[in-house]
């Protein structure tokens, strides 16, 4: 009868060789052990050369903290020990297959070959960098926030490197007022930005320099240094009439124009955020009373809200089986709709104002060039407030948290808003 031969597994573990409580009552720092238990009670400790300090060390995970640590480069350091684990499994396991004698010193002549590079040179050099931990904190904030985010930080700190590498050297001690002025004057003056983006840059590069605070990376920052003051852009709003005459345009021999169309007009009839609005499924209607609703949890803010599926959205929906539009990039909605602008003659002349590169300006653009995603979270909120709606009952839909943002929203003349007003019923005229 043949047999199969199932090899003896060990067991790994790490520990540090100086006890817990001595490195909790110190600031030292003990070099991590391996410890490789096989055979009959037989075992194997073994120095990998690296060394953590109480604070860096997650005691019953047995890895280096990933949030915690004051080791920028956590990730790669604890891969490293899972990698060495692995291996010394799998050779230990290879050996007894093989029948060859196992112990102390051959096990200890496999981790000499397995440990060739030097870990802990790594860990030390990489401490001194600000922007390989600057790296490390943004490859750690994936998938717990929006990926736009994520980019937002990739951008601000390219731009921080270049002026690094083009002005002055940044490091951890950086962040004085004289460098924060020249890298504001760098985006400015080099990079031609207007304030508000320079300003996300600065709230950017703040999160960062904040996490690297905590970790006892920096020193003293004063953050108020970050703090740069926003200008409020100027945007449009679609009226009903535009919105009208948008869904009524024949674009049936460009389907993918026809669709960003579509796409566009959901969010003109729910008022909610591209991220909401373009991503909406069959999954997402729900009834209650005999009335049909898109049921939304938001992903920006997490405000469930029920959209009303109104007759326009019933007739866009019946273009596809009844369901809502298939997901279309922000990229070819935003560029589709410009065209559909200028096809609608949407040439009205819009006054701008903003700031770039530090000298204030005003200029005209037309009203289609003007024309994004956003727009029809806008004109939602600004049709309803002209039709009578109160602005508590239009944040009900919208899910914004605080009346202050959402007047932001109502992009209306003066004019505009007398004729509100009166409509109203407070003057006897």
């Amino acid at each position: 009868m043949k047999k199969i031969i199932k090899p003896q597994l060990g067991t790994v573990r790490y520990n540090l060789k100086e006890s817990k409580e001595t490195l909790k009552q110190s600031r030292k720092e003990s070099p991590i052990s391996l410890w490789f238990s096989y055979g009959k009670r037989q075992r194997l400790r073994y120095s990998i050369g690296i060394s953590v300090g109480y604070a860096d060390w997650d005691f019953e995970r047995q890895r280096v903290r990933r949030n915690r640590s004051l080791i920028i480069n956590s990730a790669t350091v604890n891969r490293y020990l899972d990698k060495l684990q692995n291996e010394l499994i799998r050779d230990h396991s290879e050996l007894v297959l093989e029948g060859k004698e196992v112990n102390n010193e051959v096990l200890r002549s496999i981790l000499d070959r397995l440990t060739n590079r030097n870990i802990e040179s790594e860990v030390k050099v990489i401490q001194d960098d600000f922007f390989v931990f600057a790296d490390e904190f943004i490859e750690e904030k994936r998938g717990s926030i929006e990926n736009v985010t994520l980019l937002l930080y990739k951008q601000s700190l390219k731009k921080l490197k270049l002026f690094s590498d083009s002005t002055t050297s940044i490091d951890f001690t950086s962040f004085t007022r004289p460098i924060l002025n020249d890298f504001k004057r760098f985006l400015e003056v080099e990079q031609g930005f207007k304030l508000n983006t320079i300003s996300k840059h600065f709230k950017s590069i703040k999160t960062i320099v904040l996490e690297g605070k905590r970790r006892g990376l920096i020193g003293d920052v004063d953050f108020r240094l970050f703090s740069i003051p926003t200008e409020e852009p100027t945007k449009i709003y679609l009226s009903e009439n535009e919105i009208c005459k948008m869904k009524d345009l024949d674009l049936s021999n460009d389907k993918t124009m026809e669709l960003a169309r579509d796409i566009f007009l959901v969010g003109c009839y729910t008022g909610q955020r591209i991220s909401d609005y373009n991503r909406l499924s069959g999954i997402d209607i729900v009834e209650k009373d005999g009335v049909h609703f898109f049921e939304i949890l938001q992903k920006k803010s997490g405000v469930k809200v029920n959209c009303p599926i109104t007759q326009e959205l019933k007739e866009i929906m019946h273009r596809y089986n009844n369901q809502p539009p298939p997901k279309l990039s922000d990229q070819k909605i935003n560029k589709y709709l410009k065209l559909i602008g200028r096809r609608l003659d949407m040439n009205e002349d819009v006054l701008c104002h903003d700031t770039k590169g530090g000298v204030k300006r005003t200029y005209i653009r037309p009203k289609w060039e003007m024309l994004e995603s956003h727009t029809a979270r806008r004109s939602f909120c600004t049709n309803m407030y002209l039709k009578g709606m109160s602005i508590q009952d239009i944040m009900h839909f919208s899910g914004h948290k605080t009346e202050k943002e959402f007047l932001k929203y109502i992009r209306i003349t003066s004019d505009e808003r007398t004729r509100h007003i009166l409509r109203q019923g407070f003057f006897n005229v």
